[in-house]
């Protein structure tokens, strides 16, 4: 969703942020990392205060990744976020990816300049990825000699901890719904996966997805805009579903 654009200051904090991004990348021997938009339950619609994206670029359109070298800083927007992207962030070089090209083919793209510029490794929020885009980023980085590290935790968190902004979490509800108006029970929905844990030899499946989680337990929840799920993980297993939630 596109926000009303901030008229900006004098006084913006995020040349500071960078430079302290950029120590912390120094101090790790990364010579590039990725900040992406969406966060570890690779939700697109982050609360504004928890984005690390947003934190380091001052942009808080709902899609748009970053990417930060020692010299550059370059956000990925789409068409929507153009001109919000250029008023929000003056401090990266936007750009906006044309028509039928994601975000993340964007600057995957970008890579292709990097060794150029004497970056060899890059940093990726591995826990922000999921497994088809990092198959294609491993890829990418093959073919042109650059190296991948995981940086999880994301290296925004750290340095962003480390100057005091501590993110506080809401507390919202999370209720039960009624399997009359699902469809299903939850071991009926389990009983829909036994096929898949023989054929698979598994004893359980580790579930990140919200709306995955949501559907598999018959939980609602007020964590996020736009979506009734909650934080979490899930464990499924033939006939449980365990799940890491915050107890309040």
């Amino acid at each position: 969703m596109q926000s009303e654009p901030s008229t900006g200051t004098s006084q913006s904090p995020i040349p500071q942020r960078l430079a302290a991004l950029r120590a912390k990348m120094r101090e790790r021997g990364l010579d590039a990392v990725v900040v992406r938009s969406t966060d570890r339950y690779l939700n697109e619609y982050v609360p504004e205060d928890e984005s690390t994206r947003g934190w380091i670029t001052g942009f808080s359109g709902s899609m748009g990744d970053a990417v930060v070298t020692g010299d550059r800083a370059v956000l990925f927007v789409d068409g929507r976020y153009t001109l919000q992207a250029s008023q929000q962030a003056p401090d990266f070089e936007s750009r906006t990816v044309t028509l039928g090209t994601s975000i993340e083919g964007g600057w995957l793209k970008l890579f292709e300049e990097l060794p150029k510029q004497g970056v060899h490794t890059v940093g990726i929020e591995t826990d922000r990825v999921p497994s088809s885009l990092f198959e294609t980023i491993s890829a990418k980085a093959k073919e042109l000699g650059l190296q991948l590290v995981a940086t999880a935790p994301s290296l925004v968190e750290e340095v962003r901890r480390a100057a005091g902004d501590v993110v506080k979490l809401k507390p919202a509800p999370i209720w039960p719904i009624d399997a009359q108006l699902v469809g299903r029970t939850v071991k009926e929905r389990l009983a829909i996966a036994h096929p898949m844990f023989d054929q698979e030899k598994l004893d359980g499946l580790l579930v990140t997805a919200l709306d995955e989680i949501a559907w598999i337990t018959n939980l609602r929840g007020l964590h996020f805009d736009y979506q009734a799920t909650f934080r979490a993980q899930a464990l499924v297993r033939r006939d449980e579903v365990i799940v890491a939630a915050d107890p309040k």
